[in-house]
């Protein structure tokens, strides 16, 4: 499925919610922190090796990205253990969620 990574995240007021490194984050940053940095103490060997395959994968791309679905929900579910204030989980869950789907008015 394909999914637009350049999207950013936006504050109640629609105003960019920043990142550590001052820039708007999009849901690429997003995405590539939680599956390289997150500590899932659970995950197995080869789990790890994935998410950082995924990562990578993402890191390499600029916007729009063809994901499985798997991939997708796994993005999504950690994004909200790294991200955990709503502002943001949400948002990203709604990004994942619409992948695919055609924007109407």
């Amino acid at each position: 499925m394909k999914i637009n990574l350049n999207v950013e995240f936006k504050l109640i007021e629609n105003e960019p919610v920043m990142s550590e490194r001052g820039k708007p984050l999009t849901l690429r940053h997003a995405a590539f922190s939680a599956l390289s940095l997150f500590p899932d103490r659970d995950a197995t060997v080869d789990e790890r090796e994935r998410r950082l395959k995924l990562a990578e994968k993402i890191a390499i791309t600029d916007g729009e990205i063809d994901l499985s679905i798997d991939e997708l929900s796994l993005i999504k579910r950690l994004i909200s253990f790294f991200y955990p204030a709503p502002i943001i989980s949400s948002q990203a869950a709604r990004m994942i969620e619409g992948a695919g789907k055609e924007k109407t008015l």
